[in-house]
């Protein structure tokens, strides 16, 4: 009966230790340790959605730079819509300042982007025009104001 005691201890053994490698090839059991790497990097987001054109500016080809803000200032990403005006965009989560502009239509909008998300915007895009200024250059205001506008006088009775 010894013999046969040892023997089962042995293989008793033997499955455990075959037991306790094949619990740790598991993909469950793993998962805790890769888990922290992606919270680690952030997920992109992405920005998608239509140009509505507005005031004399026709469908093309805009050019979309999103510009980072706050905590992500130094983050800039650049993409071109399609003939249609249509266009997507993959940027870190965070607050950004959308500038849409070709020749000399545009629009400029804040957006906010969350992590591991697709966003829809749209834009409308209008004509800018440039400010003149007609007539003579010369200032007629006086630059600089009187003494006797800034000292205070005595009060007489």
């Amino acid at each position: 009966m010894r013999t046969s005691s040892k023997i089962l201890s042995v293989k008793g053994l033997a499955a455990l230790s075959l037991l306790a490698l094949f619990s740790c090839s598991i993909p469950f059991f793993g998962k805790g340790r890769t888990a922290s790497t992606e919270e680690a990097s952030p997920k992109l987001a992405t920005l998608s959605g239509n140009l509505e054109f507005n005031e004399g500016c026709a469908p093309g080809y805009y050019k979309i730079v999103l510009k980072g803000l706050f905590e992500g200032a130094g983050v800039q990403v650049e993409t071109q819509s399609d003939s249609l005006g249509r266009f997507s965009v993959s940027a870190p989560p965070g607050k950004y300042l959308a500038q849409v502009e070709k020749d000399q239509c545009g629009t400029k909008e804040t957006v906010e982007l969350e992590s591991n998300t697709e966003h829809m915007f749209s834009f409308v895009v209008q004509e800018s025009k440039a400010i003149e200024k007609t007539g003579d250059m010369e200032n007629h205001f006086p630059t600089r104001l009187p003494a006797s506008v800034m000292v205070p006088s005595p009060i007489s009775n």
